[in-house]
């Protein structure tokens, strides 16, 4: 495992631009506040949340799990990730440590600028309304996660750049975006919808979340996570890899 993360790590590090390109996105969108409202600053930590969900729900698909697909789906077309195949990793572990790899990335380059602005904005202007901030510290992981684990086990199941790059700007900003503009306000629709990542991100501003709504954030990060893993297994079984 610890050789598949330094390879992945280094194949990441040594992508050309990409990486370069994947940290200054990364920065960009832990920003998103300041795109949907140029005041946010002077605003309440809760203001800010409420402000960045609909933001995010793109730019973080958009942006950052194309560039990661595209990065991924290149070591196919040039045939160096075939080389952990060769050497007769487990699937498993060749699933994990792209992941890891991808969500420390996203963690440290994503996570820790946009955690340091929302320390800064509580401690200026005030945490708000919101009742429970580490809660919303956690879901906000796990949504994030949710997305990078996605995206990465996808373009495992496609290895092909082109598909890679586009799969998620189809699933999350034009269908989730969709669905969460056409079922607004629709009480069952929403409960559906909570399941999606999309539509978890987008609901972060609220001032408690329920019960339903955490379980629908954990549950659906498992369950994508075992059936897109059962659909990488298939497809590398079928093409006899170990």
């Amino acid at each position: 495992m610890n050789k598949l993360i330094k390879a992945e790590r280094y194949r990441l590090l040594h992508s050309g631009n990409f990486f370069k390109f994947l940290v200054f996105l990364c920065v960009l969108v832990a920003f998103t506040p300041f795109f949907a409202d140029h005041t946010c600053y002077q605003k309440t930590l809760f203001e800010n949340i409420d402000t960045m969900g609909m933001a995010l729900s793109m730019f973080l698909p958009m942006l950052v799990c194309m560039v990661i697909s595209v990065i991924i789906g290149n070591s196919y077309s040039n045939r160096t990730a075939y080389y952990e195949i060769m050497d007769e990793n487990s699937i498993f572990n060749m699933v994990l440590s792209k992941v890891i790899v991808y969500s420390a990335t996203v963690v440290f380059a994503f996570g820790v600028p946009m955690s340091l602005y929302f320390v800064y904005i509580g401690a200026v202007n005030g945490i708000g309304e919101i009742h429970n901030i580490a809660l919303f510290a956690i879901l906000f992981a796990v949504i994030t996660l949710h997305y990078v684990m996605s995206c990465v086990l996808t373009t495992m199941c496609v290895k092909n750049v082109i598909a890679a790059a586009i799969i998620p700007y189809i699933r999350y900003v034009i269908l989730g975006g969709l669905g969460v503009s056409i079922f607004s306000g629709n009480d069952k629709a929403d409960k559906i919808l909570s399941w999606f990542a999309s539509r978890q991100i987008a609901n972060l501003g609220q001032l408690e979340y329920s019960w339903y709504f955490i379980f629908a954030v954990l549950a659906s990060y498992i369950l994508e996570f075992g059936l897109l893993y059962f659909v990488v297994h298939r497809v590398y079984r079928n093409k006899n890899f170990k």
